[in-house]
This record gives C-alpha cells, sequence and structure tokens, in this order.
C-alpha cells in the first residue's frame, strides 16, 4: 500500500523507472504512456496506477489490465494506411496500419530495408500479399519526399517512388499528431482498450518507441527544457505522427 501510494505522487516518468524498471536514460521519454508489458490503466484517474488490493489508491475499482503490443488476426476487409519514411543513407522505414470500424489503428507489419524503390516496392506488394491487406492511402514524410534523391538531378523521392508504382501523398508534419498519439496510447472508456496496438512482429517499431526521447539538457543544468526531440529512435514515432495528422477515417478510407 505504500508503495502504491507514493508512486501515486510521481510523474510517469519517475514511475516508469523505479517501479516497472525502465533505464534512467530513458526517462524523457516523448511518449512515456507506451508500454509492451501489461499494465492497470484506471478510468477515474486517467492514468497508469499500481494497485492496492483490487483496486487503485484513489479509490476506484474501475481498473483495466492493458498493453499497446498485442497479437490481433488482421481484417481483410479494414482499410490499411502505409506511412513511408525515406533515408539516402539509413534504410527506408515504412508502416501498415489498419483502420478499425471504430478508428483505432491496428499496426499489423512493418519493413526496414536499403534498397532502391523498385526493390522496395516489390518487397512491400510481399508483405500486402501475405497478410491479404487492403492499402487504401500511402503517406510519406514531406520533408525527405520533397527533397532530392540524389540519385537523379531534379527528381525528389516522392517521384522516385512514384515511378517505382509506390505512389504517396506527403503528410503533414505538424506537432500537433505528436499530441494525438499520446492520446490513442491512453485506454479508451469505451472500448477498455487502448486507440493504438502494435503486431509483436514489429519489432523495430516497439523499439522505437520505448526509446525515443526530448533532447533535454543535462541534469546538472538548471536550464527549462526542450521541445524538441532527438532524431535517435524517431523514425517510426514520427509515422504515427504523420498518420494521426491525417485523421484517419474507417469509413472515409473504406470508400
Amino acid at each position: 500500500e505504500a508503495v502504491a501510494i507514493q508512486a501515486d505522487q510521481w510523474t510517469e516518468e519517475v514511475r516508469q523507472v523505479r517501479i516497472f524498471g525502465q533505464p534512467m536514460r530513458f526517462s524523457s521519454l516523448v511518449h512515456p504512456l507506451f508500454t509492451d508489458q501489461t499494465r492497470y490503466w484506471c478510468f477515474a484517474c486517467k492514468k497508469p496506477v499500481v494497485l492496492i488490493g483490487d483496486g487503485c489508491v484513489c479509490g476506484s475499482n474501475d481498473v483495466e489490465l492493458y498493453c499497446h503490443v498485442e497479437e490481433f488476426h488482421v481484417e481483410p476487409n479494414w482499410p490499411t494506411v502505409f506511412i513511408l519514411d525515406m533515408h539516402p543513407r539509413k534504410p527506408h522505414m515504412g508502416a501498415f496500419v489498419q483502420v478499425a470500424p471504430n478508428d483505432d489503428l491496428f499496426q499489423a507489419a512493418e519493413i526496414v530495408l536499403a534498397a532502391d524503390p523498385k526493390d522496395f516496392k516489390e518487397a512491400c506488394d510481399e508483405i500486402e500479399t501475405s497478410l491479404m491487406l487492403h492499402v487504401s492511402q500511402r503517406l510519406c514524410d514531406p520533408n525527405m519526399g520533397a527533397s532530392p534523391s540524389g540519385a537523379k538531378r531534379g527528381i525528389t523521392w516522392q517521384e522516385e517512388f512514384d515511378r517505382a508504382g509506390m505512389f504517396c501523398d506527403l503528410a503533414d508534419d505538424s506537432d500537433v499528431g505528436r499530441k494525438r498519439v499520446d492520446d490513442y496510447l491512453k485506454v479508451d472508456p469505451a472500448t477498455r482498450s487502448p486507440r493504438i496496438t502494435i503486431h509483436p512482429r514489429c519489432t523495430e517499431t516497439i523499439r522505437q518507441f520505448k526509446r525515443f526521447q526530448w533532447d533535454d539538457f543535462s541534469q546538472k543544468t538548471e536550464r527549462d527544457q526542450k521541445q524538441k526531440a532527438k532524431d535517435k529512435y524517431s523514425d517510426f514515432p514520427a509515422l504515427y505522427r504523420y498518420l494521426l495528422n491525417s485523421d484517419p477515417s474507417f469509413h472515409f478510407l473504406h470508400r
């Protein structure tokens, strides 16, 4: 009981380190609510909690087990959005995210591949065929997508992938999407589940969400926190930002 009471007074970052064993160096996570381990969510407190008996320290028994990483059956009739992050010097990365009838998101697969656009497209085709994914929309990083590919003068990355048969719209990279990702990571009181579920085979997505941090100053300084995230481990969290900035809707994508 004493542990639960103390944990309730800590910030989510401190709770992740001291209760759930998250490494100290990852205490400034951009999306601290993300977890690949089963936790308890209190609907009264609207946050992860440590239980006292069968309830929360606040006295509420309205708690639910949750986890963002779970196996699920891919639904061929659900529309899928493919989000792409191109890179000139490291592998291209992409996520296949299904949109459920209630607009919840289920990531069925990922791809991390250093290849030219044509070979990358063929690898994506194999994933889509094997999982029977119906891709309704493709989005890509607007900054890299509109920049020269380097392979041919005056040709952008978006145009290179267009020529390979992978037509992508330039996404909105507004930081508003980061807050939307946090909202989707919360447990929905209607479904009693998070609005983002990632299949365990998406190992790089899970790895990056667990390590994506704010670019804070050293703790020895008294300067204000930065409002900028580090570039390291940012690829797949950024893909979710692009996706949620597009306000994915099952009915719109299904049509």
